[in-house]
């Protein structure tokens, strides 16, 4: 799981911060993503397919969504405004879990 650090988010780089944690994390859950970025500490994991790893996906990811939520933008830059507003970021996406059932549904 992503190493959390708490930054104040009372200014833009509150953004870059709560960006950058995004990212570690979408790097966790797509480990052979990871690997095939070149991003070290990946190599030996490989993604959670269990019907319990979907279901924690599907939790943090609206976690992600509520952090990002609660940017105030009059904080943010036009530029992170857009990116605060993009579909991948609004969605917090985790294509496992937006795109295909749980295997505990199916």
């Amino acid at each position: 799981m992503a190493r959390c650090v708490v930054v104040p988010m009372t200014s833009s780089s509150a953004f870059d911060a709560l960006a950058a944690r995004f990212i570690e994390a979408q790097l966790s859950w797509h480990p052979v993503e990871a690997t095939y970025l070149g991003v070290a500490g990946h190599d030996r994991d490989l993604p959670d397919l269990s019907a319990a790893g979907f279901e924690r996906r599907v939790a943090e990811r609206r976690d992600w969504q509520a952090r990002i939520a609660a940017l105030s933008t009059e904080v943010l830059s036009p530029d992170e405004q857009i990116e605060r507003s993009s579909p991948s970021v609004r969605g917090a996406g985790d294509r496992q879990t937006s795109r295909r059932a749980s295997p505990a549904t199916q």
